[in-house]
């Protein structure tokens, strides 16, 4: 009864196919997430069906919903609501506002790892900018 973590991206990805493909029904899962394209990314795995839903939490769809997807900040109202919840993934690498709430009966999996890439590039890019002084250069070029 206590909360998981999934360190990768890529072990994200292989524990929701194992998840979806474990049963011959598949759990009900809501996703309301609000990061761009995380719908084709779902599509581009095969992860489409009745059986994923893209809508606005109604109490209806919250009462059968085992899986969440989304964002902490968003998914910490809804956990309560979710009486057959197993499973929550975060679309954030943090996800403290979960730990907030008190239910304990469910997984919860992260993005951590997923976007050290981008985040080299944008330090980076801030180290530059810094350096080389663009706010000074910016106004001076103005002038």
């Amino acid at each position: 009864h206590t909360h998981t973590h999934t360190h990768t991206h890529t072990a994200h990805q292989s524990s929701l196919t194992q998840f979806m493909v474990r049963g011959a029904l598949r759990p009900s899962v809501l996703v309301v997430s609000k990061v761009a394209g995380i719908r084709q990314a779902f599509e581009a795995r095969a992860l489409a069906g009745t059986w994923l839903v893209w809508t606005d939490p109604t109490d209806t769809v919250l009462k059968s919903c085992e899986v969440l997807v989304g964002e902490p900040s968003d998914l910490e109202s809804l956990v309560g609501r979710c009486p057959k919840l197993r499973w929550v993934q975060s679309t954030f690498a943090g996800c403290n506002q979960l730990l907030r709430q008190p239910r304990r009966d469910f997984t919860v999996t992260r993005l951590a790892g997923s976007f050290g890439p981008d985040m080299a590039e944008y330090s980076m890019l801030h180290m530059l900018v810094l350096e080389r002084q663009y706010e000074r250069q910016r106004v001076l070029q103005r002038q």
